[in-house]
């Protein structure tokens, strides 16, 4: 996805890549076995899943569809400036 073309004119394919090797060595691979069906998108059920299952304390997005859930399981779901403003 960052190797996108669209993405030239914001910032070069070479500090993409090493911003995706960056996020690549620091991430946590998460098993998800949750399935249920709670968000309004069912798209974005996987989110919650994943939050879920990777004992998430927040979610941070946009998205209307998972903002409306919050708290979802007592994890919150809150907006990208929210969570500066907090943390």
């Amino acid at each position: 996805m960052l190797s996108r073309s669209k993405f030239d004119r914001y910032v070069p394919l070479s500090e993409r890549i090493l911003f995706a090797r960056f996020l690549i060595n620091r991430s946590t691979i998460i098993d998800v076995s949750s399935d249920f069906e709670v968000c309004r998108d069912p798209r974005d059920d996987m989110f919650l899943q994943l939050a879920i299952d990777g004992n998430a304390s927040c979610i941070i997005t946009g998205d209307p569809d998972l903002l409306v859930l919050h708290p979802f399981r007592n994890i919150s779901i809150i907006q990208p400036a929210t969570f500066l403003q907090n943390f």
